[in-house]
């Protein structure tokens, strides 16, 4: 069997200095050796690639008053085994039917589309709660070009932030086996 990984996406995931501490450790789970490898792309704290076993993960950022940064997100060209997430604050009609489109939405949809990503997240599935006067939204996005991989947003697994964990799964390929 291949082994999967699940991971989670909160809000403000690339708010952390870089280098992450212990991210360059090797570890074992069930016989299996999990081995990241942290990738410098693009001097920025809200972008962080890492790659674990072959599986690229780009992880995302996009502060509403930093520009930029779904610019290096469309300037970068995704290899096979990608998966792209995290807190995109963009709104398209491929993932929310009852928003307009904004600019970061457009830039994102049509890069994902050229580097053949699809988007996990179901359409119109809340990612962030209601609050005064706001209604929910689709901000927290996964996309991929590994088959069968997918997400769902599990908000029973609360940060206490106002948005949902969203969880993404993808069979990687096939780890190093501990001899």
């Amino acid at each position: 069997m291949l082994p999967g990984f699940l991971w989670g996406i909160a809000s403000r995931p690339g708010r952390a200095q870089t280098p992450y501490p212990g991210l360059d450790k090797t570890t074992t789970i069930d016989d299996q050796i999990i081995q990241p490898e942290q990738l410098t792309v693009s001097q920025t704290r809200d972008l962080l690639w890492v790659v674990v076993n072959g599986t690229t993960i780009l992880n995302v950022y996009n502060d509403p008053q930093v520009t930029g940064t779904i610019t290096a997100v469309t300037q970068w060209t995704a290899p096979a085994n990608t998966i792209v997430a995290g807190d995109m604050n963009a709104h398209h009609l491929h993932w929310r039917t009852d928003r307009p489109n904004t600019r970061c939405g457009t830039q994102l949809a049509e890069w994902a589309e050229q580097q053949g990503l699809r988007l996990l997240n179901e359409p119109d599935a809340n990612t962030t709660r209601a609050r005064l006067r706001r209604r929910p939204s689709t901000i927290d996005l996964a996309f991929a070009n590994i088959d069968h991989a997918c997400a769902v947003v599990e908000e029973h697994l609360t940060t206490g932030s106002l948005h949902y964990t969203v969880c993404i799964e993808a069979l990687a390929a096939e780890a190093p086996r501990r001899v």
